[in-house]
């Protein structure tokens, strides 16, 4: 198993996060830790990402990704907490989909063109 799948495996990623979430994210945090600690899985780490209202009219929502410790198994955590209610609203709970490799670019190869 590669490194990069292995972290991977170790991801959840969270929609439907409500819009006051964005303004208090310590509680929402707090409440994301001891969700999962419940089910016995320890949280390494939370990014909360906001996603601004595109309309007034429309108050938004964000998103966020959570790290877990290795050895979590995430087929039955998400099972568990995926549709959980949260400020009246159900969260979205899944995997985290392997984030493509960073281009690389060397810079000290370029050519020059002579017109």
């Amino acid at each position: 198993m590669s490194e990069q799948t292995s972290t991977v495996e170790r991801e959840l990623f969270i929609a439907q996060i409500p819009f006051e979430a964005g303004e208090n994210k310590a509680t929402f945090e707090k409440f994301l830790r001891s969700l999962l600690e419940g089910h016995g899985v320890v949280v390494d780490t939370v990014r909360f990402i906001h996603t601004p209202p595109p309309k007034r009219e429309f108050k938004g929502y964000g998103f966020a990704a959570i790290t877990l410790r290795a050895g979590a198994n995430l087929e039955a955590i998400i099972e568990a907490v995926n549709g959980t209610s949260f400020w009246e609203r159900e969260l979205v709970i899944k995997g985290a989909n392997p984030r493509p490799p960073k281009p690389v670019h060397d810079l000290g190869q370029r050519q020059r063109v002579s017109l």
